[in-house]
């Protein structure tokens, strides 16, 4: 069987199909419009799925007749107007009704199905998926065909509105057409975002960090509810991966730009129950009446185990034609997911639905994915290790981070991160540009500072301990939540001396951009220790680090992290495979454990088992094994690390007074 992976980003859509035979990916990618209007941030819904269809059809022209090609004329939504009445359309394309309407559930009966702590689904309020409900134990066996397909996506949301054609049939059209993607970087939920935060149970607001921000779904489902909400209207909100997901069993968008609806579409969470992340799906229905929220939030019905509306990443959902289609998650979880199902020895190993137990299990792992942002994303074992009936202490929320949450895998995890990092690095960049000319901009400046520390036989630590970088340019996510902190210099030209960096800070200089990347990426390294340092101090020392992202390729970077952020733990990078197509592996990978155990097979079958790179070797190594910048004398490493360690402290003080500050003229 072939796996897709399908990775939704804010700029562009990726798609990774792992060939069933040799256990190679075909990557593509294509480019996504993103309408920017001050705080607005949205996209067209239809316009994305005509990128994937056009990925997806260049690898096999099967899915063009099993999911039709939307009329290209309304790809942008520019036909459909608001509360229009379709006229009756004919069915789904492919000739067989949408999976949920009349779908065929046949084979052996299964094991007894998970129990995911994070779907406590108590009612129904979509008509005819009752017909499918039936104990867990009754669930059949899931026979599928020749490919499987999971969505990652961000954390944005898709406005849909329910409407019904003369015949009764419902149908989803956009509230806005062109702009029913709300992209998680919009921000016009300011207002509710506050209104939010003082109105969430306190044990909700510990599991994402504390507060509410703007681009949280939570805060985006009231400004929803608040301006798209009248009378006549049904409004329905998506996850954005759930969307993508919603329109492979529906068949796919009607000529006409519509979606057809899927019964039992609307699930009502358990009291008490709590979305991921501060999004969309999975708030209990007492916490949506308290924040006084009537705006429908959709799924894609689960008709295999209609009881578990929320399953674990990777579960297979439906079947439409040859086409099997699996519950996705929000993208930063994507990679991670992917290294758990297909049992690599990292966070929770084989701890996936059907996978094998791993004999040892590292009671908490991390993996860093550092590209355009830093997601981190830690796995806390359920087990001691090396006592194997010895249950770990309970995880609990922790101050300035997000979790733990229980609802992809059975080990609950983490969430934390460091916003546009990535970004900090294009922009000291582009203020270079007419010194670093056409070259690329990392090996240029590495190629640089090598140079300087031959020169000078001084470390870039040593060089710099006199200037002072904090980077919180766009924000902070984590752990203070708080986006009006900034960035702060402390020039150190007046300390200089013959083992200092000479220049100013601020000048345009070849030296200057030397200082000036390697502070940030010290930066980078300190935020990325307290972070982990809070993770700690509650779940226990980090015993495995995995780093991917585009990140992950600067091995100065890599270096500082591994001697510093994460020391004492064994760091492993991903390398040799292009980066930027973790999340899509990823997401096809999640379905491994699913999909192998329903077939009987097992999950080493044609190399499947892990990402490899052409001589077959692991893509993951140990970071201390890739090649990096030259090694110093011994006192000249120790100097450097007693440096770190004092700077390290004055970046604690300085995190905290900015916090303190803000907080401080906040009030004023």
């Amino acid at each position: 069987m072939d796996l897709i992976g399908i990775d939704v980003g804010s700029d562009s859509v990726r798609v990774s199909i792992q060939d069933n035979k040799t256990g190679q990916f075909h990557d593509l990618e294509r480019p996504l419009h993103r309408k920017k209007d001050g705080s607005s941030h949205t996209m067209s819904a239809p316009a994305l799925w005509a990128q994937i269809m056009s990925m997806l059809v260049e690898y096999d022209e099967k899915f063009s007749s099993l999911l039709g090609t939307l009329n290209t004329e309304i790809s942008d939504g520019s036909i459909l107007q608001r509360n229009i009445t379709l006229e009756s359309t004919s069915g789904v394309i492919s000739g067989e009704p949408p999976c949920g309407e009349g779908q065929s559930l046949v084979g052996q009966e299964s094991e007894p199905s998970r129990k995911n702590c994070g779907g406590n689904l108590t009612d129904h309020s979509s008509p005819g998926l009752e017909e499918l409900s039936r104990d867990s134990e009754e669930l059949p066996h899931i026979q599928y065909s020749t490919s499987a397909i999971c969505v990652a996506a961000t954390c944005s949301m898709v406005v849909m509105n329910r409407i019904q054609d003369k015949n009764a049939q419902s149908y989803f059209v956009p509230i806005r057409p062109g702009e029913e993607v709300v992209v998680w970087m919009d921000t016009r939920a300011r207002t509710q975002a506050q209104w939010v935060a003082r109105r969430l149970p306190a044990e909700a607001l510990d599991q994402i960090g504390g507060t509410v921000t703007p681009e949280m779904g939570i805060a985006k489902l009231k400004w929803v509810d608040e301006t798209f909400r009248q009378d006549g209207t049904e409004v329905c909100v998506f996850e954005l991966f759930d969307w993508v997901t919603y329109v492979f069993l529906a068949g796919g968008y009607q000529p006409d730009g519509s979606v057809r609806c899927l019964p039992g579409d609307v699930p009502v969470f358990a009291p008490g129950s709590m979305a991921m992340d501060g999004s969309v799906k999975g708030w209990g229905s007492d916490i949506l009446s308290r924040l006084e929220i009537s705006t429908k939030v959709c799924c894609v019905p689960n008709t295999f185990d209609p009881a578990q509306p929320f399953p674990y990443v990777g579960t297979p959902l439906g079947k439409i034609g040859h086409l099997t289609v699996a519950h996705g998650c929000i993208d930063c979880y994507a990679g991670w997911a992917g290294q758990i199902a297909s049992a690599l020895p990292g966070p929770g190993a084989s701890s996936g639905p059907g996978a094998a137990a791993a004999a040892k299990k590292a009671p908490c792992s991390l993996l860093m994915v550092a590209g355009t942002s830093t997601c981190f994303i830690a796995s806390v074992a359920q087990v001691a290790p090396n006592r194997a009936f010895e249950i770990a202490p309970p995880v609990r929320p922790i101050p300035g981070l997000w979790g733990p949450f229980v609802q992809l895998l059975a080990d609950p995890v983490y969430s934390f991160g460091q916003p546009a990092t990535g970004k900090l690095f294009s922009e000291l960049f582009s203020q270079y540009a007419n010194i670093i000319g056409h070259a690329s901009p990392f090996e240029f400046v590495e190629e640089k500072a090598r140079d300087l520390e031959r020169q000078t036989g001084h470390s870039l630590t040593v060089l710099a301990r006199h200037f002072f970088y904090y980077g919180d340019k766009h924000g902070n996510r984590s752990p203070y939540g708080d986006f009006r902190m900034g960035e702060i210099f402390v020039d150190g030209v007046n300390a200089s001396s013959p083992d200092t960096f000479q220049c100013c800070i601020s000048e345009i200089s070849l030296t200057s951009l030397v200082l000036h990347y390697y502070l940030t990426l010290e930066f980078l390294v300190f935020q990325s220790k307290q972070l982990c340092g809070k993770l700690v101090g509650v779940c226990g020392p980090l015993q495995q680090v995995y780093i991917s992202g585009s990140q992950a390729q600067n091995a100065r970077f890599v270096k500082l992290l591994a001697q510093f952020a994460f020391a004492g733990a064994q760091v492993h990078i991903r390398q040799g495979l292009n980066n930027k197509y973790a999340g899509s592996q990823g997401i096809a990978l999640s379905m491994l454990p699913c999909i192998f155990e329903n077939e009987g097979t097992n999950t080493e079958i044609n190399g499947c088992a892990d990402i490899r790179l052409g001589n077959g070797k692991s893509s993951w190594i140990e970071a201390s094994a890739r090649e990096g910048p030259a090694a110093l004398p011994e006192e000249e490493e120790t100097r450097a690390a007693r440096i770190l360690q004092a700077k390290y402290r004055a970046f604690e003080d300085m995190a905290q007074w900015q916090s303190s500050f803000h907080q401080t003229m906040g009030g004023l």
